[in-house]
């Protein structure tokens, strides 16, 4: 009849498929530690104007002037980095800047002649209320609120690539 259900072990090379499946300690990955920051860099074909733009009209605070860099704080653990280095590539970056006063970003930029694409509105199909404006360089700059409450924030024992 065979070995019991309990019992029965397939197998392979001569140890259990459990054993074999298992990866010696020493081949495991690393889990390395936590995100602390993120920044998102872009090119500019003219640092000046875009620090005007980025620190002027968005009113965002440059931490950090490294001459062909400057990064800019959007949040205590979140930033944009405008670079001279390199000519801009502004296909398919979005900046999103996310607010719950999507209406008086879309005023304070208007009243400072940025063009944007129109009033916020509302769009369905990603549950946001939003507006569109662009950089000198061509980049998209997105002011929008979440319809739904979204917090990007892990769980503390999720944070980490394989916690």
């Amino acid at each position: 009849m065979g070995p019991a259900a309990s019992s029965y072990q397939p197998q392979a090379g001569g140890r259990t498929l459990r054993a074999a499946c298992r990866l010696p300690p020493t081949t495991l990955p690393r889990v390395p530690g936590p995100i602390t920051q993120f920044i998102t860099f872009i090119y500019s074909s003219d640092l000046e104007r875009s620090h005007r733009f980025y620190a002027e009209l968005l009113g965002l605070p440059m931490t950090l002037d490294q001459g062909a860099c400057r990064i800019y704080s959007l949040t205590a653990a979140s930033a944009v980095g405008v670079c001279s280095h390199r000519e801009p590539e502004p296909s398919g970056v979005i900046l999103t800047l996310v607010t719950d006063d999507v209406d008086g970003w879309h005023e304070s930029l208007s009243d400072k002649g940025v063009v944007t694409d129109g009033p916020p509105r509302h769009n369905d199909d990603f549950g946001i209320y939003h507006f569109f404006a662009t950089d000198p360089d061509g980049h998209k700059v997105e002011v929008q609120r979440f319809d739904r409450s979204f917090e990007p924030n892990l769980p503390e024992d999720e944070v980490g690539w394989f916690a």
